[in-house]
């Protein structure tokens, strides 16, 4: 079965920042939620931690190309997404396996990772 979340990115700060889904703490002046609002960055990092996140692709709006990094354990994969990215398996697990995003500058956008069981 094929579900997955949608996350809003805010960087309100006039740098790039560096948010890693869903693993240590966020920077000053960026907030992460799910686009309903329903859950924020220290619910979703708890859920993480508990039963993991495994999807297939990320998927975004952002016009110009995000800087992401997939961490899986000792592994990085560096990508520059720009609208869809398909993997046979990508992990958070809030630990040793996360996307790390570089958000521009006075950013509002949002990611979705396609999840399977």
């Amino acid at each position: 079965m094929q579900q997955g979340f949608i996350v809003e990115i805010v960087n309100s700060t006039s740098e790039a920042q560096e948010v890693k889904l869903f693993a240590d703490s966020l920077p000053d002046g960026v907030l992460v939620n799910t686009m309903d609002k329903a859950y924020n960055f220290d619910t979703l990092q708890m859920i993480a931690r508990q039963n993991g996140f495994i999807g297939d692709s990320i998927t975004t709006g952002f016009e110009d190309g995000l800087q992401m990094e997939i961490v899986n354990k000792d592994k990085t994969q560096k990508i520059k997404l720009q609208g869809r990215y398909e993997s046979p398996e990508i992990r958070i697990n809030g630990a040793d396996e996360f996307i790390l995003v570089t958000s521009p500058p006075n950013a509002n956008f949002y990611i979705r990772l396609d999840c399977f069981n």
